[in-house]
């Protein structure tokens, strides 16, 4: 079947193979078509995919009895030929192992010489050639050592071009990856990385955990961008969980369940809407979270004692607001449409429980200048320094000195931030320029998403 590049074959296929086999070497008077349904029922190693057709089990079975084949064959001259096809390459790793001295020898010295003469599949050969020394219980001593030189010229896999390669050998090529040490280039744990993402599964998770506890936060990103390409909870657990810290992390409301076990994760983003947020107090190190599109009920959400920064963007219930209780937390940052009232987002934060609000030291919302209570706020925040405001209308001059005045008559606050779109950026910007505040020190910039800020600075 591996001759042929096939997983599986008919049943009357299988019939005729019998029926040969039967005729070269045992009694030929007995009936194919009734040995091999036998052999699919009673053997173990074959199924039925689907009516009248045939395969193995697990593809190991069919790798191991085609290498024992090949030997029985003395056919080692078609497997050195065919070794760099993706199809063969686990059966010469098994032939291998079951080989002769003799034969192995010979299987690996030619090997290597193919290595020497076909650029094209040097990679895959000469790693093959290792691999089999690797699991040979014996070998030339002479040879044994080419193989170990020839392999120091590929590992570690320099680009992509060379992790794609090994890769191709699968978890063959993940056995002889170093161990992360800081003598490695970057590039060259990027291939190595890439090598892993390649290969997949348990065995690629595992070297990608050794690297994850050695290096820093841009292998931390990479990583992070990986785990679409594995299993969502083993990831999780066996390479993030062995980061030392992740510094953020943004994801879909459907793999928040696979997070609990991060314990080293710094910020979060959760963009969409979960039945229950209870997964959030399980991440002892979570300092900062943002809920994007939540359920509006906000349910379950109780936040560790780490947790410093909360925001939340969307559509909520003012409700989920009165039970919020976080009295660790230090900056709010609202921009909600309530569902269920006409709440404006400034008063949904101002009536938040007590105990929420009493240590919160910033808030932000996307109210206007009005909704918001300055004579009252240092009742509602006694500790509040910096009030942050992202209206959605053109703020004139005569608004913003307004608010400067009544809030150096009223609180605390050393710090007054404006932002507004880019479009309204020139006209106020300009307004700002022209302007003195008294108590106060105006200064204006644009962030990373386009937005103008005017930040009042209050007079020591």
């Amino acid at each position: 079947m591996i001759r042929n590049d096939l997983t599986e074959v008919s049943l009357e296929q299988m019939a005729e193979r019998v029926g040969s086999y039967l005729r070269e070497t045992l009694d030929d008077t007995l009936d194919p078509a009734s040995v091999a349904r036998h052999l699919l029922v009673r053997t173990g190693l074959l199924r039925a995919p689907a009516v009248g057709r045939v395969d193995f089990v697990h593809r190991t079975f069919q790798e191991y009895l085609a290498a024992d084949q090949l030997l029985n064959d003395d056919d080692l001259n078609f497997l050195i030929k065919h070794a760099h096809e993706d199809q063969w390459q686990d059966v010469v790793v098994m032939t291998s192992g079951r080989a002769r001295d003799s034969e192995r020898n010979q299987l690996v010295r030619v090997l290597l010489k193919r290595a020497r003469k076909e650029k094209a599949h040097r990679t895959r050969l000469i790693v093959l050639a290792v691999d089999c020394a690797g699991n040979a219980p014996s070998l030339d001593a002479d040879l044994r050592r080419e193989t170990q030189t020839r392999a120091q010229e590929l590992i570690p896999p320099q680009d992509r071009k060379q992790a794609e390669a090994l890769a191709g050998l699968g978890e063959v090529a993940l056995d002889q990856m170093p161990a992360p040490t800081p003598g490695l280039g970057s590039h060259e744990v990027e291939a190595i990385l890439h090598t892993c993402r390649l290969v997949g599964g348990a065995a690629a998770m595992r070297v990608l955990a050794h690297y994850a506890r050695h290096f820093d936060q841009s292998i931390a990103r990479q990583l992070i961008e990986m785990w679409r390409d594995f299993d969502r909870d083993e990831y999780a657990r066996v390479v993030l969980s062995a980061l030392s810290e992740i510094s953020w992390l943004r994801v879909d409301a459907d793999w928040l369940p696979y997070l609990s076990c991060l314990t080293n994760l710094a910020r979060l983003q959760i963009d969409g809407p979960v039945s229950s947020y209870k997964v959030v107090e399980q991440l002892e190190s979570l300092h900062e979270l943002t809920l994007v599109d939540p359920a509006p009920q906000l349910s379950g959400l109780r936040a560790p004692s780490t947790l410093r920064a909360l925001a939340i963007i969307g559509r909520v219930e003012h409700r989920s607001f009165q039970r919020l209780l976080l009295p660790q937390v230090e900056e709010l940052r609202a921009e909600v449409r309530c569902v269920d009232s006409s709440l404006t987002s400034w008063q949904l934060v101002a009536g938040m429980p007590k105990a929420t609000r009493r240590a919160v030291t910033t808030v932000m919302t996307d109210s206007s200048l009005s909704d918001i209570d300055v004579e009252d706020l240092t009742a509602t925040f006694p500790d509040l320094e910096v009030l942050s405001a992202r209206p959605d209308y053109v703020v004139g001059i005569d608004q913003v000195a307004s608010m400067l005045k009544r809030l150096k008559a009223n609180t605390a606050v050393t710090t007054f931030r404006l932002e507004v779109a880019e479009a309204d950026a020139n006209y106020l910007a300009n307004q700002i320029a022209d302007c003195l505040f008294l108590h106060w020190r105006a200064t204006t910039s644009v962030d990373e998403h386009g937005r103008f800020q005017a930040t009042f600075t209050r007079h020591a």
